[in-house]
């Protein structure tokens, strides 16, 4: 396994909050509290407070939740140490997507449970568990609902609303034999099986996601924890209270965006005036407040309560509220004793909005780490590569500038006229000048003769690059081959293509050829290659 490493300050892929997050630029400071290095944990530690009595509820939750499922060792050790003042977590979060969807489902646990081996090395005296967070009260079915399989999509066919991870996995057992199809290699068998043993027999998509993921990262001590759940809630219900009767989030945040805006940085995501979804079996709605009637609504549905009566419903079914993306994260970090929150640039871009909301609450903003990313290049693809001479980030670029820069650096012919184009601007320029000094008038139309004669030397010169492009058209084909296999579906690979097939190819020995080199804190794209 070769392993090529690329610089983030090398390639133009993250949006400019991210970008100046990567170098602590100063503009992006006052929206978190800790630099991304990892030297910043000794303060997070410091600064980390978890009430007991949580921890406590914190132990009792996953105890019952993972019952059932064969727990490694390690993972028993893990869940009862959060009981201990000294114990934190370092933390990722995803919705229960099928059979795990995009690759970066596995880089995000990867990297959590790298950075969580890393601090027990260097502060021995505390102990640090890696979790994954399962988004399963999600209702975007449509964005968990495939996987992509030898550039296939896989889709789940399925009339069920409402949170995801509470959908039935009973119809689930003809994908597997999509799956089971269209798997080679010498693990294949393996890898169907794994998953076979995770849905089949499972009653929801949360509880066949967790028995995944445990089955594949429990060995490394990684705990998963459904947040769907009343004892978790209840720690949360002040928030949810605060929320409906004071839009807590809305202002709070609306002022931070403002500031975030002021610097130039993109927003990622707008806050509601109240951000909360009311759930049930089979549904998700919003909440909204109608001030003509005094009354909050669940959309969609004919619910409806006074504010006397929605308040007794958190008290009395605080698993009824459902946090939106503006209050999870606060809700993640008041369940868990966390000190990193590991996630794509995405993710970490709408943390970055949330801030003020933190400090409201007195609940620790978390260190926003950005995980890894990598590109897995077999050895047909690499063998393209390097035919191409290329290098790998040359193929950041898009295709056709990818391929035009190719030819022209490779051709033994002149197929750049700028030379030409700056000799005809400066002979119509001073023609120009000529014509002006006999009627000023005429300058429009030598301008008009000049953009002309440009134009047409333009299209010559795109002809004649087409022409030479016809020259290389082994060495094209070769580019848009590997192009493809980098960017599938013209996205990053990590957000289409599943792991299953490398898992299939590699067994067990994939995930650990991934874990041996991530580590977020390098900043680096990594490209692994036969």
């Amino acid at each position: 396994m070769k392993i090529h490493a690329i610089e983030y300050s090398q390639l133009n892929i993250f949006p400019k909050l991210i970008q100046d997050y990567l170098t602590n630029s100063e503009t992006v400071k006052p929206f978190y509290n800790y630099s991304f290095n990892f030297q910043s944990f000794k303060q997070g530690i410091a600064d980390r407070k978890f009430p007991i009595e949580s921890r406590k509820v914190l132990v009792e939750v996953l105890t019952r939740q993972y019952r059932g499922l064969a727990t490694a060792p390690i993972v028993s050790e893990n869940i009862k140490k959060f009981g201990e003042p000294n114990t934190f977590a370092i933390t990722t979060a995803h919705q229960p997507v099928l059979f795990t969807g995009p690759l970066y489902f596995i880089y995000k646990i990867i990297s959590a449970i790298n950075v969580a081996e890393q601090l027990r090395k260097e502060f021995p005296e505390n102990h640090f568990v890696p979790v994954y967070f399962m988004g399963a009260e999600d209702h975007d079915f449509d964005e968990i609902n495939h996987l992509w399989l030898n550039g296939e999509k896989i889709e789940w066919q399925h009339d069920r609303r409402g949170a995801v991870g509470r959908i039935s996995t009973h119809d689930i057992a003809p994908l597997i034999q999509e799956v089971e199809n269209g798997l080679q290699g010498e693990f294949a068998a393996e890898a169907v099986q794994l998953i076979k043993d995770a849905y089949i027999g499972r009653t929801t998509l949360a509880e066949a996601t967790a028995y995944f993921v445990n089955s594949l990262f429990g060995e490394y001590g990684l705990v998963v924890i459904n947040p769907d759940d009343k004892e978790l809630k209840k720690l949360f219900a002040p928030v949810i209270e605060d929320e409906l009767l004071n839009n807590r989030a809305f202002t709070l945040t609306e002022k931070l965006i403002k500031k975030i805006t002021e610097q130039g940085y993109e927003i990622q995501a707008n806050p509601r005036e109240i951000n909360l979804f009311y759930v049930t079996d089979g549904s998700r709605e919003r909440i909204v407040f109608e001030e003509k009637e005094n009354r909050y609504h669940v959309l969609n549905t004919a619910l409806t309560f006074t504010r006397d009566e929605i308040i007794k419903e958190v008290q009395e079914h605080p698993e009824h509220f459902s946090p939106n993306v503006f209050l999870r994260p606060l809700f993640q970090e008041m369940m868990l004793p966390n000190l990193a929150y590991i996630g794509g640039a995405g993710e970490l871009s709408y943390w970055f909005e949330q801030k003020a909301i933190f400090d409201y609450f007195n609940v620790n903003f978390p260190m926003l780490v950005l995980r890894n990313s990598a590109m897995l290049v077999d050895a047909n693809t690499q063998k393209k590569f390097e035919k191409t001479g290329l290098d790998w980030n040359d193929f950041y670029q898009d295709e056709e500038t990818l391929i035009k820069n190719f030819v022209k650096k490779n051709s033994t012919n002149t197929l750049d006229f700028s030379a030409e184009k700056d000799k005809i601007n400066a002979l119509f320029n001073g023609i120009r000048d000529k014509a002006a000094a006999v009627d000023v008038t005429l300058t429009g139309a030598v301008e008009a003769q000049k953009t002309a004669v440009i134009n047409s030397i333009e299209g010559l010169e795109k002809k004649i690059l087409k022409a030479e492009k016809r020259n290389f058209e082994t060495s094209t084909a070769q580019i848009k081959s590997v192009k493809a296999k980098l960017f599938p579906n013209n996205n990053l690979q990590e957000r289409v293509e599943n792991f299953l097939p490398y898992y299939a190819a590699g067994g067990k020995k994939f995930i650990e050829s991934l874990k041996k080199e991530f580590n977020p804190f390098n900043k680096q794209l990594l490209f692994f290659s036969e």
